[in-house]
């Protein structure tokens, strides 16, 4: 009983490390989408015309090589001639780091909406759950009868 509650309390610190950390990338993943934008529509593009997902990492890799430093200067220059060198300062370091921002706030996103969509799975149980539990146990039972003990502890309540 109190492994379950266990891991029902670290699922929900996980949400809310998740969520907590969501929130607090979202303003400088909001300016990497504003000012890397249009490396990300290239190399969407770029990975459409390629077949294997092998190649299609190496395709946005790429992509992103040849034209991040590009934009990112362009930006940077454009930023200068019109406010001057602090600004264009902030927008040179603004450009990687949003890109980097926003690769972090994806990643937790994700996360976050995979361990949402689990607790509603296990909250609410279905054939594939229950068959997995019954397949589960079916192989515990035969692990007894082959080793004489248990390999794995079992729970007293179902997840």
């Amino acid at each position: 009983l109190s492994a379950r509650m266990s891991d029902r309390r670290n699922i929900r610190l996980r949400q809310a490390r998740l969520t907590t950390e969501t929130a607090a990338l979202m303003p400088f993943a909001a300016l990497g989408v504003v000012l890397d934008g249009p490396v990300v529509l290239a190399a969407h593009a770029v990975t459409r015309r390629v077949p294997s997902p092998i190649w299609q990492a190496t395709a946005k890799a790429i992509t992103g090589f040849l034209l991040l430093p590009i934009l990112w200067g362009t930006e940077t220059t454009l930023v200068y001639r019109r406010w001057g060198g602090r600004a264009a300062l902030a927008t040179a370091a603004a450009g990687p780091v949003g890109a980097l921002a926003w690769i972090a706030w994806r990643t937790r996103w994700l996360r976050l909406r995979q361990t949402r969509r689990s607790v509603e799975w296990f909250a609410k149980p279905n054939e594939a759950l229950t068959a997995a539990r019954a397949s589960r146990e079916a192989v515990l039972e035969e692990v007894v009868r082959l080793v004489g003990e248990p390999a794995v502890t079992r729970s007293t309540q179902p997840l």
